[in-house]
């Protein structure tokens, strides 16, 4: 299972992390208060006189567009002056603009050194990452063992990302000794920060006895957790749920509806499942289900049963 690094953390910095003056307050009361174009108007001097945290917080304004148009070129070039000063989150998001290849040439080797930069500052989502390009082999050659260490970092500061690759190593055995328990004991710790994921291959562990008693209700109580975060994958098994009736009332139409949901995402086996289901059924229960899927993403996957 390839879990891909998730962009909605792109360029994140938190307010707290930011150190300006007492004269600065009413900066930080903008920000807080969402009003970044007046925050903008304080911060831009305070960057310009060299300040690494402003800089920072002003290439995050740049890269996501908030209080000024959205520029990855001019992002990049905060960062990096933020990053000259040793700045932990300005490595990171330079480390994403790299590996993504947003404001600069993708670049996997200098995205590694500047996850590592960060995260031997102590950042978890720097370390998580840095575990990342290890498992995948990216900028470096693949070391599952490697990859382990900076997770389990991430992982013990509670990241809940980290905590679901810590569980999916050991579930399949990567870097460390087979082991479901552990498996189970870390999605668990990643499921209470509600990660879709996690939820999703922890209720694949119920359903399939590792590591716990075999559960189809819980395993359904779960995955459908997953799959009301639009993931793809819970989506696909939630599906199959409906379809054989184990955890959940057997409803094929509502089986349908979750195939043709997950299959918007591209999930080749849930365009599969659709297709075949599809042509079991009545034409009125696809149209029904048809309807529901339409329904049901237009309320975000929620309350669609």
């Amino acid at each position: 299972m390839k879990i891909l690094l998730n962009i909605s953390l792109l360029m994140a910095l938190s307010i707290s992390q930011l150190s300006f003056a007492d004269s600065n307050e009413d900066a930080m009361a903008l920000i807080k208060k969402g009003d970044y174009s007046g925050a903008l108007k304080i911060i831009q001097p305070i960057a310009n006189k060299g300040d690494a945290n402003a800089q920072a917080y002003l290439g995050m304004m740049y890269a996501r567009g908030l209080g000024v148009k959205q520029d990855y070129t001019e992002a990049f070039r905060w960062y990096t002056l933020s990053s000259n000063q040793g700045d932990a989150n300005a490595e990171y998001n330079l480390g994403l603009m790299n590996e993504n290849g947003l404001g600069v040439k993708q670049n996997y080797a200098e995205a590694l050194k500047l996850y590592r930069l960060a995260a031997t500052q102590g950042m978890p989502e720097a370390q998580d990452n840095l575990g990342l390009m290890y498992e995948r082999g990216l900028g470096t050659p693949q070391d599952y063992s490697e990859a382990m260490k900076w997770h389990k970092m991430a992982a013990d500061q509670g990241l809940g990302t980290a905590q679901f690759q810590v569980g999916f190593m050991y579930r399949n055995g990567l870097g460390v000794k087979q082991d479901y328990s552990e498996a189970v004991k870390w999605y668990q710790r990643s499921v209470l920060q509600g990660y879709a994921p996690a939820q999703s291959d922890l209720g694949m562990m119920y359903i399939n006895a590792q590591g716990v008693t075999q559960d189809f209700t819980e395993a359904g109580k779960l995955i459908k957790l997953s799959a009301e975060q639009g993931f793809s994958t819970a989506q696909t098994n939630l599906g199959v749920l409906y379809r054989i009736g184990k955890g959940l009332a057997k409803d094929e139409t509502k089986a349908l509806m979750w195939f043709k949901l997950a299959s918007m995402s591209g999930d080749a086996q849930a365009i599969q499942r659709r297709d075949q289901l599809s042509s079991q059924l009545p034409p009125q229960a696809v149209a029904q289900a048809d309807k529901l899927a339409i329904e049901c993403k237009q309320k975000k996957f929620k309350s669609c049963d």
